[in-house]
């Protein structure tokens, strides 16, 4: 028997924002080539942490939610629903959901069918019930897209699953000398007889709401954070079905970074690295090697794959563009010189070897045209932090 909605529950909100390069990236020239650095080389002490909030904005009603950024770092995102009390199984996952219902019945206004209103502010009133005029969830004005895991019926009448499951955030947040962790994130519509929804790095608990009841919103705050290595991840319920109702949305995750130490401050252009007189310069790699002997070009990044038959001299000469391919062949422009930078014993590099291709990897398997673009012009900044070579 299909539970009474009064017993279900909901998560958090969030609101991303990406930091995108002032560099005129597609319109680029290459800047000369400096000299030799003569001052000592400094230790630049990182500034202290700066958040940016995840949300779901971007999603329409009912779109699949696989992926995010955060800082221009692309983070999957994948869903386990649980099994419901009669096992059985529910294949949806997690979805943006419109908290601003307003005339959004698809039954039209006055008919039976309606819409999950304990996720909105305002919505249809119900010809049966006059308690139900509306949107039961006041504290949702103000979040947009929220996201839920889908129960397993359409939008009408609910939205979120009553029986939970497991929403993970998987990226490569330990490539770099950043650290992330969560400060904070938004659980709407825990109702009181369910369990709340926690939060959990790397497997580990880090935060847990409280049950407020039908239609609440609350903002957790992760008290003690731990830095995230891989993962972070949301369970509503239990995976072992136990009778635990535990619906609802989730919203607002706020990430922060703590940019590492930058040893050295080094970093030749690309205009340095594609000239013939410092060709014996080169350590690791060769001007003819092609760039998929190095970079991935399967995945969300087959769609470049042309430009992995390219040499890595031929890269350095990459011109820019409009579309998302371009904006790849600058991104792998701008990671060429990073490599050789990185390679040579005589440039003290801010990125390994290994660091740039992690990172070059994911914003190519992203397709995302801004967020190659924001590592290009990072890489960029690197590249031209002052060439210590002749």
């Amino acid at each position: 028997m299909r539970p009474s909605r009064s017993s279900r529950s909901s998560l958090p909100s969030r609101s991303a924002a990406l930091c995108l390069s002032t560099l005129a990236l597609a319109a680029c020239a290459d800047r000369p080539p400096t000299g030799p650095d003569l001052a000592p080389r400094a230790v630049l002490v990182a500034p202290g942490p700066t958040c940016e909030n995840i949300t779901f904005n971007g999603f329409t009603n009912g779109q699949s939610i696989t992926s995010v950024t955060a800082f221009g770092l692309p983070i999957t995102v994948t869903t386990t629903a649980y099994v419901s009390e009669n096992n059985v199984a529910n294949p949806n996952g997690a979805v943006a959901f419109e908290t601003d219902g307003l005339n959004d019945n698809p039954g039209g206004a006055g008919s039976v069918v309606m819409e999950d209103d304990d996720l909105q502010y305002r919505g249809e009133d119900s010809p049966f019930d006059a308690d139900l005029a509306g949107g039961e969830c006041a504290g949702c004005n103000g979040l947009g897209k929220i996201l839920v895991i889908q129960d397993n019926a359409p939008f009408v009448p609910w939205g979120d699953y009553a029986w939970g499951g497991l929403v993970t955030f998987t990226g490569a947040f330990s490539a770099g000398s950043d650290q992330y962790y969560i400060e904070s994130f938004n659980a709407v519509d825990v109702d009181e007889n369910e369990i709340g929804i926690e939060l959990r790095v790397d497997g580990t608990l880090a935060a847990q709401s409280a049950s407020p009841g039908n239609g609440s919103v609350q903002t957790v705050v992760v008290s003690s954070p731990p830095t995230i290595a891989n993962s972070f991840s949301f369970e509503l319920g239990t995976a072992a079905w136990d009778g635990q109702l535990a619906s609802g949305g989730i919203d607002n995750i706020r990430i922060c970074r703590i940019p590492g130490e930058v040893t050295g401050g080094e970093g030749c252009t690309l205009g340095y690295w594609k000239q013939e007189q410092h060709f014996d310069s080169w350590t690791g790699y060769t001007t003819g090697q092609d760039l998929n002997t190095v970079f991935d070009f399967t995945g969300g990044a087959a769609a470049f794959a042309s430009l992995g038959d390219d040499s890595f001299l031929d890269a350095l000469n990459y011109k820019g563009g409009a579309d998302a391919i371009d904006a790849a062949g600058l991104l792998l422009k701008q990671a060429v010189a990073a490599l050789l930078n990185a390679s040579s014993t005589n440039v003290d590099y801010a990125l390994t070897t290994a660091q740039i291709v992690a990172q070059v990897n994911a914003a190519l398997d992203s397709g995302n045209r801004n967020t190659m673009l924001t590592l290009a012009g990072q890489l960029d900044g690197f590249n031209n932090a002052g060439c210590p070579l002749n």
